[in-house]
């Protein structure tokens, strides 16, 4: 898990995980920026990103996808839904 923004690509690299969870609101750089740099270090081989935030509007979906997010979850969110669509990507990648 990384706390914060500038964390998340060293995070990426090292582990290689199959999905990132991003907020987007975060301390030092926000989930926007990070998932821009994700999207471009990896192109077609970037985990699947998923925006887990407050932000929950139209707007905010829109640039959230416009970034490269392949999934957005607006907060308060249900663990088991989220679990349930892990689940659904897993299976299907």
């Amino acid at each position: 898990m990384a706390t914060r923004g500038a964390e998340v690509p060293d995070a990426v690299h090292q582990f290689k995980p199959d999905f990132v969870l991003l907020d987007i609101g975060m301390p030092d750089q926000t989930g926007y920026d990070l998932a821009r740099q994700l999207r471009a270090r990896y192109g077609d081989a970037c985990p699947t990103l998923i925006a887990v935030t407050a932000y929950r509007s139209a707007a905010e979906k829109a640039t959230a996808k416009a970034s490269g997010f392949h999934h957005h979850i607006g907060k308060p969110y249900n663990p088991v839904a989220l679990i349930h669509l892990l689940s659904i990507l897993k299976r299907s990648s």
